[in-house]
């Protein structure tokens, strides 16, 4: 829906002068200034003398937003944006209030049908087409925020909003929420528990550089974050300078900054459109990027647990983004940002922890860190500084990061406030729906393990540890590949096995969990029974490859 927020703007802003550079046709600020005050008084309501900001005195049944004393030309409080009026009142039309859901806005629902429509055309040819366009929507949003970097770098007052971006305020680490947005962000952003980095890198080639890439990406994300601060600072330094204001009072979180204080800030430059386009267009890659990522991730597996179905990848993936464009048109209601927020705050965060820490679980404990090695091994080879130093991540993944998960988790839980939306408080009942669709998410992991569980074990009788172990084909698809692999000991249907990279016999060998004899199975499928100690002495083996 952000993206489609900023199609609308995009395409808003190819005017000749911007609409919410100042209080136009289209807003309610003298008319009907209900949104700012509690009462219907308005003979103590004023405007900047240029057109642009909105106060109103501390008066009797009056709200305080900010004053303007006339006589001296002096201010306190903070303004109300025109750019603030309009995206709250012309592009939201928002109601009260996340249950006061009355009308349809048809212009974002065609902004949001446009959108999808890009990214069916994109996705629908598969990842060698979509891999292509990514290269595009990847790099080039670089290339805009450098040209808005230059340009904000040369404008006044930028210093003190670089100042400000410099300057660590180490109380805000005493709030529970700065570190649920920040491991939230980074979570979202590397697309880490999301499963895109699953679904994308499935189609690499089995000797990829994966730690070079990780490393690359990991890198370019503090970089493009720092860099990017840098940017988006000063134009609040710019807007702080010609508000009279201190940059804290024009900073703003989540969609504001996109939405309402840089739009503004534009405004006041020569060629006010062109930087808007530019700062929009770059929104929009960077969304569609994002996005990417996530219905390819739909798409795959789907068409994976289903394998008839990826002769149909277009028909899939125009299914998934059909369905995704009829969830969103709750979003382009009047209420459609209060259930924007909803979904911000709770689809995400706590949800994305725990998959991390069962993923970090998963590998160390039940799958187990050395079978990962050799893994990694055979992917990267022996003498690859990552396997030189895989003790490090080993301690990683079994320790430190499940730790700092915990940590996260009840650290931030113990004070997580209510969830509010400016100074909008949330019912109850939405803030019990939240976590509803947190646990919604998580079910899949209780139903799956409680299938598992009756089809496994109660109707095949087999062995609880069949549930946390491998399939007995588990390993690289090609042959080739397989051999590379050195694996240790791991449980599968009663039985223990074993692989070696040195391969000099077509032989499955099992050995029978309970002691007795294994069972050696010869190229010919033939059982032969040897004795527990050939069985061990046995260093050889090429795991059979079901294809």
């Amino acid at each position: 829906m952000l993206v489609g927020y900023s199609v609308l703007y995009f395409i808003l802003s190819f005017r000749k002068e911007l609409q919410w550079a100042t209080c136009g046709s289209w807003a309610n600020c003298i008319s009907n200034f209900s949104s700012f005050t509690t009462q219907s008084n308005y003979e103590n309501t004023y405007k900047y003398p240029n057109g642009r900001f909105l106060y109103t005195f501390l008066g009797q049944n009056f709200t305080e937003i900010g004053s303007w004393n006339i006589t001296n030309g002096t201010q306190y409080g903070k303004p109300i944006l025109p750019s603030d009026d309009y995206f709250n009142n012309y592009i939201l039309n928002k109601s009260e209030g996340i249950d006061f859901i009355s009308t349809i806005d048809w212009r974002l629902v065609l902004c949001l049908l446009g959108t999808w429509i890009l990214i069916y055309i994109c996705l629908c040819g598969g990842v060698k087409i979509s891999g292509k366009i990514v290269y595009f929507t990847s790099v080039f949003p670089y290339v805009i925020l450098l040209i808005l970097g230059i340009r904000g770098w040369m404008l006044p007052g930028m210093s003190n909003g670089i100042y400000f971006y410099m300057k660590p305020d180490v109380s805000r680490l005493r709030e529970t929420r700065v570190w649920n947005d920040a491991a939230n962000q980074i979570f979202f952003i590397l697309s880490v528990t999301y499963g895109g980095l699953i679904t994308l890198s499935s189609y690499n080639k089995f000797n990829q550089s994966t730690l070079g890439n990780t490393l690359v990406v990991s890198i370019a994300n503090v970089i493009t974050s720092i860099f990017a601060g840098f940017v988006m600072f000063a134009y609040l330094g710019y807007l702080a300078h010609i508000t009279g204001q201190n940059v804290k009072d024009v900073v703003s979180e989540g969609p504001g900054l996109a939405f309402i204080v840089y739009p503004y800030a534009v405004t006041t430059l020569p060629v006010a459109p062109l930087w808007s386009i530019l700062f929009f267009f770059m929104l929009i890659l960077l969304g569609l990027d994002s996005v990417f990522a996530s219905i390819e991730t739909v798409v795959v597996t789907i068409t994976d647990q289903i394998q008839i179905l990826r002769r149909y990848n277009a028909l899939v993936t125009f299914i998934v983004c059909t369905v995704m464009f009829g969830l969103g048109l709750l979003l382009c209601t009047n209420a459609g940002f209060y259930w924007l927020t909803l979904l911000d705050n709770f689809t995400g965060s706590y949800a994305a922890f725990i998959i991390g820490l069962l993923e970090c679980i998963c590998i160390a404990y039940v799958y187990g860190s050395n079978n990962f090695r050799s893994d990694v091994e055979a992917m990267l080879g022996s003498k690859n500084w990552g396997v030189r130093f895989y003790f490090i991540f080993q301690i990683c993944w079994s320790f430190i990061t499940p730790l700092v998960i915990i940590g996260l988790i009840v650290f931030t839980s113990l004070n997580y406030p209510p969830l509010q939306l400016g100074n909008y408080k949330y019912p109850l009942w939405a803030n019990k729906l939240g976590w509803a669709l947190m646990g919604l998410i998580l079910s899949g992991f209780v139903f799956y393990a409680i299938y598992a569980i009756i089809y496994f074990v109660i109707i095949k009788k087999n062995s609880c540890r069949i549930l946390i172990n491998p399939q007995p084909d588990w390993g690289p698809l090609l042959e080739q590949n397989r051999k590379k692999v050195n694996y240790h000991y791991g449980e599968h249907d009663g039985y223990l096995i074993r692989l070696f990279d040195k391969i000099t016999k077509k032989t499955l060998s099992k050995q029978k969990l309970d002691g007795s004899n294994s069972i050696d199975i010869d190229n010919n499928g033939q059982e032969t029974s040897v004795s527990n100690q050939q069985a061990r002495n046995q260093v050889e083996i090429e795991f059979t490859i079901r294809l």
